[in-house]
């Protein structure tokens, strides 16, 4: 038998928004505020469709979007699960309910050969709109009819965790070969988001790019150490060596992303090659090189010559724009470079949410002292989870303040936050505010300074990336270790020559990418000391601004 007519293919494209568009309605003539899907896989419950009557609304949440069942109880998922049937449940209840502040919600089971797979949820501010009756069938209906668009979402949403932990653990062994390169990679990231948020990409592209600058020297972890952690100060043997990490990261990233976006390898593959056609592996000209790979080329660039100079002063800010001038057309697509300069020509906005995934440290403070545990911070449609490196029974009690502390582009940023327990090595992250905010400058350049040990006379110099009037943050240029809570004198070396010595005493230390970060508050000093220290900041702050704008 054969065919002769043909077959128009079957259109997947606009399912999610018939089905948006069906379930919206639904709500608006019930009079219900929401309506969520969950799938349920051992024990943990997924969250996969989330629909408003207002679509404005932003939706807040008590339980995170992956709701492991064995840690969190109180909700009314696990209530299904353990009783078999619907739940209704009312805000003054033992319960907690998913959506925060609604008065009523019901939890519809979804059951597959006697096992509960799925659950409808309904929640609504008027309890007299919530009843198991007709209604529920039509919401039934609407779900079945959508039911294969539902499941490639769940997988989505399953594979992009596994992606994400995937590349957590990567970059954990990438850091055992090279310890620095981690860093180098979230550097790398961060200025590929900016740069990518200029050309109005898409909070998808966005992650996209996010992802593939996390993951551009992936294929270092093949290279020999030597010749990795050896920069740029090879031979032409070991260069021909050292060039070969693209294709294996190529090749690395095509398995790892094979149900992601496909263009991801390829940007990684190209992100060594030159606008003029000169660059690596295939001399690749113009815009035969994808337009994300062009920016990776430039973010790669800014990280590795900015984290050289410093910012420590306006001759070494004209160098860089100079050479990012020079490389203009060469090296890099004329437009983004152009974009680089503009970036450079205002502080950076760094906003934790914008960041995929980041090396963090949770600080947690009781009377006793500071205690601090390593781990990794990642955003996932915004929401932040803090997933433990090492898992540690963290104990909460007498914990009288906790902070989240991240490194961007070499500054640390400490936020004031609110925890809950989601999972065995895992929590749910609700910034309150920035820590010291009004009254501590990152700097957009890096101070020099000393570090003189009173007692022994002994010398270490340090770079300085945040001060106050009352602290300042600074980092090791070499590998020893200070003693908390002892005096110490940090003498500050300002570019005009000015030099100011403050004596005061460690009282925190964050480890990220391998570096320490030591807190520093004084102890004594003079007035006239910390008012030089302002006027420093401000000459310098006001100079750095002309030099930017008058390039």
């Amino acid at each position: 038998m054969g065919f002769d007519k043909y077959f128009e293919p079957l259109k997947l494209d606009n399912i999610d928004k018939s089905l948006e568009f069906e379930l919206r309605n639904f709500l608006i003539e019930k009079n219900i505020s929401y309506c969520l899907f969950f799938s349920i896989i051992n024990n943990m419950a997924v969250r996969i469709i989330n629909i408003k009557k207002d679509e404005k609304e932003e939706i807040q949440y008590n339980f995170s979007e992956f709701l492991n069942l064995d840690i969190q109880r109180e909700n009314g998922i696990y209530k299904l699960i353990t009783e078999k049937k619907s739940i209704i449940n009312f805000q003054n209840s033992n319960i907690k309910t998913y959506v925060k502040g609604l008065k009523y919600e019901i939890y519809i089971p979804i059951t597959f050969k006697d096992e509960i797979v799925g659950c409808i949820y309904l929640g609504a501010n008027e309890g007299d709109n919530l009843s198991l009756n007709s209604d529920i069938m039509e919401i039934y209906e609407i779900i079945k009819r959508h039911m294969f668009y539902i499941m490639n979402i769940k997988a989505e949403k399953i594979l992009y965790k596994v992606l994400i932990e995937n590349i957590i653990l990567i970059n954990k062994i990438f850091e055992e070969k090279t310890p620095f390169m981690t860093r180098h990679s979230y550097n790398v990231a961060a200025w590929a988001i900016q740069i990518a948020r200029e050309l109005n990409y898409s909070d998808e592209r966005l992650t996209e790019i996010y992802l593939a600058a996390l993951m551009h020297d992936i294929g270092k972890i093949y290279i020999d150490s030597e010749i990795v952690n050896k920069g740029d100060d090879l031979n032409e043997e070991e260069y021909e060596e050292a060039k070969k990490h693209v294709e294996i990261g190529y090749n690395i990233a095509k398995d790892i992303l094979i149900t992601f976006n496909a263009q991801i390898p390829i940007w990684i593959l190209q992100h060594h090659e030159r606008w003029n056609g000169t660059g690596y592996p295939n001399k690749l000209k113009g815009e035969e090189i994808t337009e994300e790979a062009r920016i990776l080329k430039v973010a790669n660039f800014l990280d590795k010559i900015i984290s050289k100079s410093n910012y420590k002063n306006e001759k070494g800010i004209k160098d860089i724009l100079e050479k990012i001038k020079s490389y203009r057309g060469k090296d890099f697509d004329p437009d983004i470079a152009d974009i680089a300069i503009n970036i450079l020509r205002r502080k950076l906005n760094f906003e934790i949410k914008d960041e995929l995934i980041l090396p963090a440290n949770l600080i947690l403070k009781t009377r006793q002292g500071l205690t601090s545990f390593n781990g990794y911070i990642t955003s996932i449609n915004r929401e932040l989870i803090f997933k433990l490196a090492d898992i540690h029974s963290i104990k909460f009690e007498d914990v009288e303040s906790i902070y989240i502390a991240v490194e961007n582009l070499n500054v640390i940023y400490e936020f004031k936050v609110s925890v809950r327990k989601v999972d065995t090595n895992k929590l749910a992250v609700e910034i309150i505010s920035l820590k010291d905010a009004e009254e501590t400058f990152s700097l957009l350049w890096l101070l020099s300074g000393v570090i003189i040990d009173i007692n022994t006379k002994n010398s270490k110099e340090i770079t300085i990336s945040k001060i106050s009037g009352r602290n300042l943050t600074f980092s090791l240029n070499s590998g020893d270790k200070l003693e908390k809570d002892k005096l110490f004198i940090v003498v500050v070396i300002f570019e005009d020559g000015t030099k100011i010595p403050l004596s005061g005493k460690i009282v925190n230390q964050i480890k990220i990418n391998n570096v320490v970060h030591y807190e520093f508050e004084f102890v004594g000093i003079k007035e006239s000391y910390r008012d030089e220290i302002f006027r420093q900041i401000f000459r310098k702050q006001i100079s750095i601004r002309k030099t930017l704008m008058d390039y």
